[in-house]
């Protein structure tokens, strides 16, 4: 992740910062005796990199020298950080196993949380548009939640997945680990059984799934009306979508 003139990245229990220029190491940081740092974002209006580890919380640090400014151990939101988080409205963005909650970024508290009847241990981020996130799930492919108290109110599904990268996620599951994207009226993404979906975000309607071949982990790109993807087999592709 770029970060001002800085490349953060994770390595075992420590966050590195490198010059982007010269690869030089600015800083590290050990969040946890065993903890592998989580997908992270960075808060550029405070200077701020947020991370969470397996089990140790959520993390912001100072983006100067590394050191924390605040830490959030709800051990709920604090607990599997495979999730992306992300910054709406001054609010972050928090999911953990089954659970959904916002954090406030000037101190670190927890402002708001839901536990759900999903698993939302995968990677990709969730997207907010208007008053619904849109977000994907080990469990159930995506959902569309209310921004404001995390109601479900449509369910994306998926066929089985073909490739199991979710802990405690088990049988016929539906594991989307891919960002959604919207584009106008449709809600497009790319899941672990190796389809490519295109729903109508409004209805839930499926308007057409495309076989991939191989399960996609990648979020693809959406350019001037083609899809591009790259799936588990290495394989580049190109779809009219």
């Amino acid at each position: 992740m770029i970060a001002g003139e800085l490349i953060i990245s994770g390595s075992n229990a420590k966050i590195h910062a490198y010059n982007k220029d010269t690869g030089t190491l600015i800083w590290k940081h050990e969040i946890g005796e065993t903890d592998h740092p989580s997908n992270h974002v960075y808060d550029e209006k405070r200077g701020l990199v947020i991370i969470g580890g397996l089990g140790s919380g959520l993390h912001a640090l100072n983006i100067e020298n590394g050191e924390i400014a605040w830490s959030n151990k709800q051990i709920l939101l604090g607990w599997f950080n495979a999730p992306t988080p992300i910054i709406e409205n001054e609010l972050l963005y928090k999911r953990g196993h089954t659970e959904i909650g916002t954090i406030n970024l000037d101190t670190g508290e927890t402002v708001s949380f839901k536990n759900m009847p999903v698993n939302f241990d995968v990677s990709g981020k969730c997207l907010i548009e208007g008053d619904l996130i849109y977000v994907a799930t080990a469990t159930h492919g995506v959902v569309a939640v209310t921004k404001e108290t995390f109601d479900i109110v449509r369910f994306f599904p998926t066929e089985g997945a073909r490739l199991f990268t979710s802990p405690y996620a088990y049988g016929n599951i539906q594991t989307v680990e891919t960002t959604p994207i919207l584009d106008e009226d449709r809600l497009i993404f790319a899941a672990s059984d190796g389809l490519i979906y295109v729903y109508d975000k409004k209805s839930g309607v499926l308007i057409k799934k495309i076989n991939e071949g191989s399960p996609i982990i990648a979020t693809p790109v959406l350019k001037d009306g083609y899809l591009y993807t790259a799936d588990f087999l290495g394989k580049v592709k190109r779809y009219k979508i």
